[in-house]
Protein backbone atom coordinates (compact mmCIF):
# COMPACT_ATOMS: atom_id res chain seq x y z
CA UNK A 1 0.00 0.00 0.00
CA UNK A 2 1.44 3.28 -1.27
CA UNK A 3 2.32 5.86 1.86
CA UNK A 4 -0.15 9.08 2.04
CA UNK A 5 1.36 12.55 0.67
CA UNK A 6 3.03 14.76 2.71
CA UNK A 7 1.03 18.27 3.12
CA UNK A 8 4.07 20.60 1.68
CA UNK A 9 4.06 23.69 3.32
CA UNK A 10 5.49 26.53 2.29
CA UNK A 11 6.91 29.25 5.18
CA UNK A 12 7.72 32.73 3.91
CA UNK A 13 9.22 35.72 5.59
CA UNK A 14 11.09 38.92 4.97
CA UNK A 15 14.37 37.89 5.62
CA UNK A 16 16.26 34.34 7.98
CA UNK A 17 18.33 36.85 10.27
CA UNK A 18 18.56 35.68 13.85
CA UNK A 19 14.72 37.61 15.75
CA UNK A 20 12.30 35.90 17.51
CA UNK A 21 9.75 35.47 14.07
CA UNK A 22 12.73 33.62 12.27
CA UNK A 23 13.56 31.83 15.15
CA UNK A 24 9.77 30.91 15.20
CA UNK A 25 9.73 29.75 11.81
CA UNK A 26 12.59 27.78 12.09
CA UNK A 27 11.02 25.41 15.04
CA UNK A 28 8.00 25.34 12.86
CA UNK A 29 9.70 24.00 9.93
CA UNK A 30 11.77 21.54 12.18
CA UNK A 31 9.29 20.41 14.22
CA UNK A 32 6.92 19.68 12.09
CA UNK A 33 6.17 15.68 11.91
CA UNK A 34 8.24 14.86 8.60
CA UNK A 35 5.65 11.55 8.35
CA UNK A 36 3.16 13.96 7.68
CA UNK A 37 3.90 17.41 6.69
CA UNK A 38 7.08 18.61 3.49
CA UNK A 39 7.76 21.49 5.14
CA UNK A 40 9.72 24.71 2.62
CA UNK A 41 10.98 27.81 3.39
CA UNK A 42 11.45 31.15 1.81
CA UNK A 43 12.73 34.87 2.37
CA UNK A 44 12.29 37.68 0.11
CA UNK A 45 14.57 40.46 1.76
CA UNK A 46 17.60 39.07 4.14
CA UNK A 47 18.94 35.89 4.55
CA UNK A 48 20.93 34.84 7.72
CA UNK A 49 21.83 32.33 9.93
CA UNK A 50 18.60 30.74 10.50
CA UNK A 51 18.26 30.14 6.48
CA UNK A 52 21.96 28.52 7.30
CA UNK A 53 20.54 26.31 10.05
CA UNK A 54 17.24 25.43 8.08
CA UNK A 55 19.59 24.18 4.73
CA UNK A 56 21.84 22.41 7.68
CA UNK A 57 18.81 20.71 8.80
CA UNK A 58 17.89 19.53 5.45
CA UNK A 59 14.97 21.87 4.96
CA UNK A 60 14.66 23.13 1.30
CA UNK A 61 14.77 27.16 1.72
CA UNK A 62 14.50 29.71 -1.44
CA UNK A 63 15.03 33.33 -2.00
CA UNK A 64 11.40 34.75 -3.34
CA UNK A 65 10.76 38.22 -3.78
CA UNK A 66 7.43 39.13 -4.26
CA UNK A 67 7.65 42.25 -5.30
CA UNK A 68 5.11 43.08 -8.81
CA UNK A 69 8.32 42.40 -10.93
CA UNK A 70 9.67 39.26 -9.73
CA UNK A 71 6.16 37.82 -9.03
CA UNK A 72 6.00 36.14 -12.28
CA UNK A 73 9.41 34.60 -11.62
CA UNK A 74 8.32 33.34 -8.19
CA UNK A 75 5.17 32.25 -8.80
CA UNK A 76 6.68 29.62 -11.04
CA UNK A 77 8.77 28.31 -8.91
CA UNK A 78 6.08 27.76 -6.15
CA UNK A 79 3.95 26.33 -9.09
CA UNK A 80 7.02 23.97 -9.33
CA UNK A 81 6.88 22.83 -6.39
CA UNK A 82 3.10 23.25 -5.73
CA UNK A 83 2.72 23.42 -1.76
CA UNK A 84 -0.90 22.82 -0.36
CA UNK A 85 -0.84 25.70 2.11
CA UNK A 86 1.67 29.15 1.67
CA UNK A 87 1.97 30.58 5.50
CA UNK A 88 3.18 34.10 5.32
CA UNK A 89 5.35 35.69 8.11
CA UNK A 90 5.95 39.12 6.22
CA UNK A 91 5.24 42.28 8.30
CA UNK A 92 5.77 44.27 4.96
CA UNK A 93 2.76 46.86 4.70
CA UNK A 94 1.25 45.73 1.19
CA UNK A 95 -0.51 42.57 -0.05
CA UNK A 96 2.22 41.29 -2.80
CA UNK A 97 2.64 37.76 -0.44
CA UNK A 98 -1.01 36.82 -1.04
CA UNK A 99 -0.92 38.24 -4.74
CA UNK A 100 2.20 36.05 -5.34
CA UNK A 101 0.47 32.76 -3.85
CA UNK A 102 -2.61 33.62 -5.52
CA UNK A 103 -0.80 33.89 -9.16
CA UNK A 104 0.55 30.50 -8.30
CA UNK A 105 -2.82 28.94 -7.62
CA UNK A 106 -1.97 27.71 -3.89
CA UNK A 107 -5.09 26.61 -2.80
CA UNK A 108 -4.07 27.81 0.65
CA UNK A 109 -3.20 30.94 2.15
CA UNK A 110 -2.28 31.93 5.68
CA UNK A 111 -1.25 35.15 7.12
CA UNK A 112 1.09 35.77 10.35
CA UNK A 113 0.17 38.71 12.95
CA UNK A 114 2.38 39.35 15.28
CA UNK A 115 2.17 42.99 17.18
CA UNK A 116 -0.16 45.69 17.86
CA UNK A 117 0.04 47.84 15.08
CA UNK A 118 3.13 49.76 16.90
CA UNK A 119 3.14 51.70 12.66
CA UNK A 120 -0.44 52.32 13.07
CA UNK A 121 -1.24 55.36 15.85
CA UNK A 122 -4.87 55.66 14.08
CA UNK A 123 -5.65 51.84 14.26
CA UNK A 124 -7.56 52.30 11.26
CA UNK A 125 -7.45 49.01 8.97
CA UNK A 126 -5.80 49.93 5.60
CA UNK A 127 -6.54 49.03 1.70
CA UNK A 128 -3.74 46.86 1.40
CA UNK A 129 -4.61 45.00 4.56
CA UNK A 130 -8.46 44.61 2.72
CA UNK A 131 -7.14 43.10 -0.43
CA UNK A 132 -4.29 40.69 1.68
CA UNK A 133 -7.10 39.31 3.77
CA UNK A 134 -9.80 38.97 0.49
CA UNK A 135 -7.00 36.37 -0.46
CA UNK A 136 -6.11 35.06 3.41
CA UNK A 137 -8.03 32.01 4.31
CA UNK A 138 -6.86 32.21 7.90
CA UNK A 139 -4.58 33.86 10.07
CA UNK A 140 -2.34 32.88 12.96
CA UNK A 141 -2.21 35.37 15.94
CA UNK A 142 0.89 35.12 18.12
CA UNK A 143 -0.95 35.84 21.15
CA UNK A 144 -4.89 36.82 22.50
CA UNK A 145 -4.05 40.38 22.95
CA UNK A 146 -2.63 40.21 18.94
CA UNK A 147 -5.29 38.59 17.75
CA UNK A 148 -7.82 40.94 19.29
CA UNK A 149 -6.25 43.48 16.97
CA UNK A 150 -6.90 41.40 14.42
CA UNK A 151 -10.55 41.41 14.64
CA UNK A 152 -11.62 44.91 16.22
CA UNK A 153 -9.56 46.55 13.51
CA UNK A 154 -9.65 44.36 9.89
CA UNK A 155 -12.83 43.29 11.17
CA UNK A 156 -11.98 39.28 10.63
CA UNK A 157 -14.09 37.00 12.30
CA UNK A 158 -12.81 35.49 15.53
CA UNK A 159 -13.17 31.74 13.77
CA UNK A 160 -10.69 32.56 11.30
CA UNK A 161 -7.73 33.60 13.76
CA UNK A 162 -6.01 31.10 15.43
CA UNK A 163 -4.14 32.03 18.65
CA UNK A 164 -0.87 30.25 18.32
CA UNK A 165 1.36 31.33 21.60
CA UNK A 166 4.80 30.93 21.16
CA UNK A 167 7.06 28.61 22.51
CA UNK A 168 10.61 28.50 24.59
CA UNK A 169 13.43 25.86 23.59
CA UNK A 170 14.30 24.12 27.28
CA UNK A 171 17.55 25.50 28.37
CA UNK A 172 20.90 23.47 27.71
CA UNK A 173 22.68 22.11 31.33
CA UNK A 174 24.00 26.06 32.88
CA UNK A 175 27.51 23.60 32.20
CA UNK A 176 27.28 23.36 28.92
CA UNK A 177 27.72 27.19 28.11
CA UNK A 178 30.24 29.71 28.05
CA UNK A 179 30.68 31.89 31.05
CA UNK A 180 29.66 35.25 30.27
CA UNK A 181 30.44 36.39 33.45
CA UNK A 182 34.21 35.54 32.77
CA UNK A 183 34.66 37.14 29.43
CA UNK A 184 33.14 40.31 30.14
CA UNK A 185 35.49 40.13 33.53
CA UNK A 186 32.11 40.86 35.54
CA UNK A 187 32.65 39.59 39.17
CA UNK A 188 30.56 36.90 40.59
CA UNK A 189 28.59 38.84 43.32
CA UNK A 190 27.76 41.53 40.48
CA UNK A 191 24.29 42.46 40.14
CA UNK A 192 23.37 41.98 36.03
CA UNK A 193 20.31 42.80 33.99
CA UNK A 194 20.26 41.72 30.71
CA UNK A 195 17.95 42.51 27.50
CA UNK A 196 17.93 40.70 24.63
CA UNK A 197 16.28 42.35 21.93
CA UNK A 198 17.26 44.27 18.53
CA UNK A 199 18.60 47.41 19.29
CA UNK A 200 16.01 49.90 16.99
CA UNK A 201 13.89 52.62 18.95
CA UNK A 202 10.69 50.55 19.31
CA UNK A 203 12.34 48.42 22.06
CA UNK A 204 13.42 51.37 23.89
CA UNK A 205 17.01 50.46 25.20
CA UNK A 206 17.54 54.06 25.57
CA UNK A 207 14.51 53.52 28.86
CA UNK A 208 16.72 50.94 30.09
CA UNK A 209 20.45 52.70 30.22
CA UNK A 210 18.29 55.85 32.02
CA UNK A 211 16.94 52.95 34.25
CA UNK A 212 19.69 51.38 34.98
CA UNK A 213 21.95 54.73 35.67
CA UNK A 214 19.42 55.36 38.46
CA UNK A 215 19.81 51.21 39.80
CA UNK A 216 23.67 51.58 39.43
CA UNK A 217 23.56 54.71 42.20
CA UNK A 218 21.71 52.74 44.67
CA UNK A 219 23.70 49.27 43.79
CA UNK A 220 27.14 50.42 42.51
CA UNK A 221 28.30 46.87 41.52
CA UNK A 222 25.10 46.17 39.07
CA UNK A 223 25.96 45.81 35.36
CA UNK A 224 23.81 45.75 32.31
CA UNK A 225 24.30 43.60 29.21
CA UNK A 226 22.05 44.04 26.07
CA UNK A 227 22.51 41.48 23.16
CA UNK A 228 21.01 41.49 19.55
CA UNK A 229 21.29 42.77 16.14
CA UNK A 230 21.11 46.53 15.71
CA UNK A 231 19.49 49.31 13.30
CA UNK A 232 21.80 51.92 11.63
CA UNK A 233 23.15 54.01 14.92
CA UNK A 234 21.07 53.15 17.44
CA UNK A 235 23.93 51.35 19.47
CA UNK A 236 26.46 53.96 18.85
CA UNK A 237 23.66 56.55 20.19
CA UNK A 238 23.30 53.97 23.19
CA UNK A 239 26.51 54.36 23.91
CA UNK A 240 27.10 57.80 23.93
CA UNK A 241 23.81 57.94 26.09
CA UNK A 242 25.64 55.56 28.78
CA UNK A 243 28.88 58.08 28.27
CA UNK A 244 27.27 60.74 29.13
CA UNK A 245 25.09 59.20 32.35
CA UNK A 246 28.16 57.74 33.40
CA UNK A 247 27.53 53.75 33.33
CA UNK A 248 29.83 53.44 29.64
CA UNK A 249 32.14 51.11 31.87
CA UNK A 250 29.09 48.88 33.35
CA UNK A 251 26.57 48.94 29.98
CA UNK A 252 27.77 46.04 27.77
CA UNK A 253 26.46 46.45 24.19
CA UNK A 254 27.00 42.88 22.21
CA UNK A 255 26.15 41.80 19.42
CA UNK A 256 23.69 39.17 18.14
CA UNK A 257 24.83 35.48 19.68
CA UNK A 258 23.63 32.32 18.91
CA UNK A 259 24.45 31.34 22.42
CA UNK A 260 21.80 33.07 24.06
CA UNK A 261 22.01 30.46 27.16
CA UNK A 262 25.32 31.90 27.69
CA UNK A 263 23.82 35.83 28.35
CA UNK A 264 20.89 34.41 30.28
CA UNK A 265 22.95 32.11 32.79
CA UNK A 266 24.78 35.58 33.07
CA UNK A 267 22.09 37.30 34.74
CA UNK A 268 20.13 37.58 37.91
CA UNK A 269 16.99 39.52 36.31
CA UNK A 270 16.01 39.99 33.02
CA UNK A 271 14.29 43.84 31.95
CA UNK A 272 12.28 43.96 28.82
CA UNK A 273 11.46 47.97 28.23
CA UNK A 274 9.91 47.48 24.95
CA UNK A 275 7.39 50.51 23.86
CA UNK A 276 5.03 47.84 21.52
CA UNK A 277 5.30 44.31 21.58
CA UNK A 278 3.35 41.32 20.32
CA UNK A 279 4.63 38.38 22.38
CA UNK A 280 8.19 38.29 22.93
CA UNK A 281 10.03 35.44 22.89
CA UNK A 282 13.06 36.45 24.44
CA UNK A 283 10.82 37.16 27.46
CA UNK A 284 10.02 33.46 27.54
CA UNK A 285 13.11 32.57 27.04
CA UNK A 286 14.57 34.39 29.97
CA UNK A 287 11.82 32.71 32.27
CA UNK A 288 12.27 29.24 30.96
CA UNK A 289 16.19 29.93 32.09
CA UNK A 290 14.44 30.79 35.71
CA UNK A 291 15.27 34.52 35.88
CA UNK A 292 12.63 37.33 37.45
CA UNK A 293 11.26 39.48 34.75
CA UNK A 294 10.48 43.16 34.69
CA UNK A 295 8.80 44.15 31.50
CA UNK A 296 6.51 47.29 30.23
CA UNK A 297 2.86 46.29 30.30
CA UNK A 298 2.23 46.13 26.16
CA UNK A 299 1.13 43.71 23.62
CA UNK A 300 0.92 40.57 24.80
CA UNK A 301 3.30 40.40 27.86
CA UNK A 302 1.18 40.38 30.41
CA UNK A 303 -0.08 37.24 28.94
CA UNK A 304 3.49 35.69 29.69
CA UNK A 305 4.01 37.59 32.97
CA UNK A 306 2.38 37.34 35.57
CA UNK A 307 2.25 40.52 37.69
CA UNK A 308 3.48 39.25 41.58
CA UNK A 309 3.65 35.89 40.36
CA UNK A 310 6.86 35.50 37.88
CA UNK A 311 8.10 38.87 37.41
CA UNK A 312 6.42 42.14 37.31
CA UNK A 313 5.13 45.22 34.78
CA UNK A 314 5.59 48.57 34.53
CA UNK A 315 3.99 51.27 31.79
CA UNK A 316 6.27 51.94 29.06
CA UNK A 317 8.64 54.89 28.74
CA UNK A 318 8.76 55.03 32.55
CA UNK A 319 12.63 54.83 33.14
CA UNK A 320 12.00 55.66 37.33
CA UNK A 321 9.51 52.95 37.70
CA UNK A 322 11.61 50.26 35.57
CA UNK A 323 14.97 51.12 37.80
CA UNK A 324 12.17 51.21 41.30
CA UNK A 325 10.98 47.56 40.07
CA UNK A 326 14.41 46.37 39.27
CA UNK A 327 16.09 47.83 42.74
CA UNK A 328 13.17 45.69 44.37
CA UNK A 329 14.27 42.39 43.02
CA UNK A 330 18.21 43.40 43.55
CA UNK A 331 17.54 44.06 47.35
CA UNK A 332 15.47 41.16 47.80
CA UNK A 333 17.23 38.33 45.67
CA UNK A 334 14.82 35.72 47.25
CA UNK A 335 11.40 37.30 45.82
CA UNK A 336 13.67 37.01 42.36
CA UNK A 337 14.20 33.38 43.37
CA UNK A 338 10.90 32.93 43.63
CA UNK A 339 9.48 34.84 40.67
CA UNK A 340 12.21 32.64 38.46
CA UNK A 341 11.29 29.38 39.80
CA UNK A 342 7.89 30.25 38.98
CA UNK A 343 8.51 31.04 35.15
CA UNK A 344 9.96 28.35 34.48
CA UNK A 345 7.20 26.12 36.04
CA UNK A 346 5.02 28.41 34.08
CA UNK A 347 7.01 28.17 30.44
CA UNK A 348 7.23 24.44 30.88
CA UNK A 349 2.78 24.18 31.86
CA UNK A 350 1.97 26.95 29.21
CA UNK A 351 4.62 27.77 26.20
CA UNK A 352 6.94 25.20 25.16
CA UNK A 353 7.86 24.31 21.48
CA UNK A 354 5.89 21.28 21.36
CA UNK A 355 2.32 22.97 21.73
CA UNK A 356 3.59 25.66 19.33
CA UNK A 357 4.19 23.52 16.71
CA UNK A 358 1.23 21.45 17.25
CA UNK A 359 -1.42 24.65 16.74
CA UNK A 360 0.61 25.51 13.52
CA UNK A 361 0.03 21.75 12.44
CA UNK A 362 -3.69 21.93 13.14
CA UNK A 363 -4.20 24.70 11.11
CA UNK A 364 -1.90 23.28 8.23
CA UNK A 365 -3.94 20.20 8.35
CA UNK A 366 -7.39 21.68 8.50
CA UNK A 367 -6.15 23.66 5.38
CA UNK A 368 -5.60 20.66 3.35
CA UNK A 369 -8.80 18.85 3.85
CA UNK A 370 -10.76 18.39 1.21
CA UNK A 371 -13.12 21.00 1.98
CA UNK A 372 -11.24 24.33 3.00
CA UNK A 373 -12.72 27.53 3.86
CA UNK A 374 -12.60 30.46 1.15
CA UNK A 375 -10.42 33.25 1.37
CA UNK A 376 -11.82 35.92 3.98
CA UNK A 377 -14.14 38.71 3.42
CA UNK A 378 -14.50 39.81 6.54
CA UNK A 379 -11.57 42.72 6.07
CA UNK A 380 -13.67 44.63 3.36
CA UNK A 381 -16.39 44.58 6.07
CA UNK A 382 -14.51 46.25 8.47
CA UNK A 383 -12.83 48.36 6.10
CA UNK A 384 -16.58 49.70 5.13
CA UNK A 385 -17.80 49.96 8.31
CA UNK A 386 -14.77 52.25 9.25
CA UNK A 387 -15.82 55.03 6.28
CA UNK A 388 -19.08 54.89 7.33
CA UNK A 389 -18.02 55.67 11.13
CA UNK A 390 -15.94 58.07 10.09
CA UNK A 391 -18.71 60.01 7.85
CA UNK A 392 -20.95 59.45 10.43
CA UNK A 393 -18.60 61.63 12.93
Amino acid sequence: MSMPRRIRVWLHADSLESGGLEKNIETIATGLCQETFDPHVSWSWRDGVVGDRLRAAGIPVFHLPHAPEFRSRSAAVLRRFSPAVFHSFSCAKHAHDTELATEAGIPSVVTFRGNIRHWDPKLEVQPWEVKRNSRTHRITACCQTVADYCARIEGVERSRIATILNGAPDPPPRAETANLRAELGLSPSSFVIGYLARYRKLKAHDVLVRAFAQVRAIHPDSHLVCSGLADEGVREELGSLAAELGVQDRVHLLDSRDDVSAVYYSLDLYAHASRSEGFSNSILEAMAHGLPVVATRVGGTAEAVEDGVTGTLVEPDNAEALAAAIIRVARDPELGYAWGRAGRQCVGARFTMASMVAGYAEVYRSLSAPFREAPMKTGLRGFIAKWFRRDAG
